[in-house]
């Protein structure tokens, strides 16, 4: 029982975590409730009552002291600073998603114009993808012929309800996704009108985000405050994570829940996981690569949950939208995904074919800087897509084969203190951290198309964690005295997200930024395999 008070005992450094994650997520709460109708005043009083109910459950989940030196205090001091950075831009940014006419508080990146196909300066403040999720439902629950037809979306001549609620103000998008994502927003539906469920979805992304790297970091640091935990307002004071909230993407969601389903498997709560899991690789396919490691790794328990978790969901999609979505999916989109027919604009526009952080962009990039002569950059764009799934079968082998290993060399029980015990099970934690996110990140590069802004997010997220847990993986000190500052410039570059489409610098320039960019991604995800292999023959 002392334990128990002394775990959850409020400490100065645990006040001061908590005064910037609250500060970080209270707009979109507030704005939550007063979309459901409560006064300002109300909203406030309402959503303090709701973070003095949980802080008890939360706080003993937090660090509970600083290392010794005054380099932990000046790292805890630059913490703070930049969280409440992100609390400022996180209230300016709540206002504009909670009325879309007070544009002056939208995030509007300072692009200059690259192409005449309509990607212009207001791009960030008009386009919405959740604008097609809603639409989809919607176009579902009406039992439409096919819910991926781009003709019942912005040109569409027979408008929805929705459309006219949406208006002139965003900028509709076309839905992509399999069926069973549209139950999420079938269950938006149920909260109110577009604008009024265009909040809650907004108040949902910034939670998953907040809850996902705060239990992560909680889950590798241990007991003290590392830079484990600088994750969160890097995360949230990068401008793509913004623009990314901002038009209402749910990739940001499910990189979210795809990693707290693995937190959810490694705490012995499979069912919790393989629900999470389920959805996600049913929402966007690339997180069964996540499965696939777990597979490969003998998990039984979680990949059983996960696939009964799916069963579940297809089920419940055809009990609530019937067989229409699944037909027109199997017959019309999954040719058009597999083809890259459905992001055509990716190969012919400039500014998509630039910002896509896509395996399968690389060729078109290369044919306009005039790298590929006259051969025809789609045949090799298949090429690459197919030696790179290859690439990832032989990462996904090697993983399972040393796991296999290290199963068969393990039958000898070493007496351990319980110190020893607790450092392993740290070490472990942070390995099984590292690897997953390093997972999502090669699968996602996989995505037909993955503009920037979507991407950034687990890749600031792997960096900054990389760089806190840089020990477990690099044993040689002189090594890391290299690789940590090296690492800190590019996690600097990606968070500032610069020079692309700012300033002087030509279209040439940013696609060859990107290029390195993801030839650098690349190095370090698999990098960090190889190091899982070797941990696993190790341990």
């Amino acid at each position: 029982m002392a334990n128990a008070q002394t775990n959850r005992r409020p400490t100065p450094l645990r006040l001061a975590i908590l005064l910037i994650a609250i500060g970080i997520a209270a707009p979109p709460v507030v704005i939550a409730l007063a979309t459901a109708g409560l006064p300002v005043i109300g909203a406030i009083i309402t959503a303090a009552i709701i973070f003095a109910v949980t802080i008890p459950f939360v706080i003993a989940e937090l660090p509970t002291s600083l290392a010794p030196g005054i380099r932990s205090r000046l790292l805890f001091t630059l913490w703070f600073l930049l969280g409440a950075v992100v609390v400022i831009q996180m209230g300016r940014h709540s206002i504009f998603m909670y009325d879309v006419e007070q544009s002056e508080y939208a995030f509007a990146e300072p692009l200059r114009p690259v192409d005449a196909e309509g990607f212009d300066r207001v791009f960030y403040t008009t386009h919405n993808c959740y604008t097609c999720y809603i639409i989809g439902a919607h176009l579902a629950s009406e039992h439409a012929d096919n819910v991926y037809a781009r003709n019942q979306y912005r040109d569409a001549e027979v408008k929805t309800d929705i459309h006219h609620e949406i208006g002139d103000a965003l900028t509709i998008d076309t839905y992509q996704y399999p069926p069973p994502f549209l139950l999420l927003p079938k269950l938006m539906l149920t909260l109110g009108d577009f604008y009024e469920s265009r909040a809650y979805w907004h108040a949902l992304n910034v939670g998953a985000i907040c809850v996902a790297v705060v239990l992560t970091a909680a889950w590798i640091g241990g007991r003290s405050f590392g830079f484990a935990w600088f994750a969160l307002p890097i995360i949230l004071v990068a401008p793509v994570t913004v623009g990314a909230l901002q038009i209402g993407n749910v990739h940001l969601l499910i990189i979210c829940i795809s990693v707290l389903a693995m937190l959810a498997f490694d705490h012995g709560r499979p069912w919790i996981g393989g629900m999470l899991l389920g959805f996600a690789v049913l929402s966007k396919l690339f997180p069964g690569l996540l499965l696939a490691y777990l597979v490969v790794t003998r998990r039984w328990r979680p990949v059983l949950w996960t696939c009964v978790s799916m069963v579940f969901f297809v089920g419940l999609t055809l009990l609530v939208f019937g067989s229409q979505p699944f037909t027109a999916f199997f017959e019309h989109q999954l040719p058009r995904l597999a083809s890259g027919d459905a992001f055509d604009f990716s190969r012919t526009m400039l500014r998509p074919m630039t910002v896509n952080l896509s395996i399968i962009g690389v060729a078109f990039k290369l044919a306009h800087l005039g790298l590929l002569g006259e051969r025809d950059p789609l045949a090799h764009s298949k090429t690459i897509a197919l030696a790179y799934a290859g690439l990832l079968l032989l990462m996904l082998l090697a993983i399972g084969i040393s796991d296999l290993r290290r199963r068969r060399t393990t039958t000898r029980a070493a007496a351990t203190t319980q110190a020893n015990h607790n450092a392993k099970a740290l070490h472990h934690r942070r390995r099984e951290v590292i690897t997953w996110l390093a997972i999502l990140v090669l699968a996602e590069l996989r995505s037909p198309f993955l503009p920037w802004g979507y991407a950034n997010l687990p890749i600031l997220w792997l960096l900054t964690l990389l760089i806190a847990t840089l020990p477990d993986f690099i044993a040689t000190r002189p090594i890391r005295h290299i690789l940590q500052p090296a690492l800190l410039i590019l996690t600097a570059a990606f968070t500032l997200n610069i020079p692309l489409f700012t300033g002087p610098p030509t279209e040439a320039f940013d696609m060859i930024y990107m290029l390195c960019a993801l030839a650098l991604i690349l190095i370090i995800a698999i990098s960090i395999a190889l190091a899982r292999c070797r941990s696993l023959r190790s341990s």
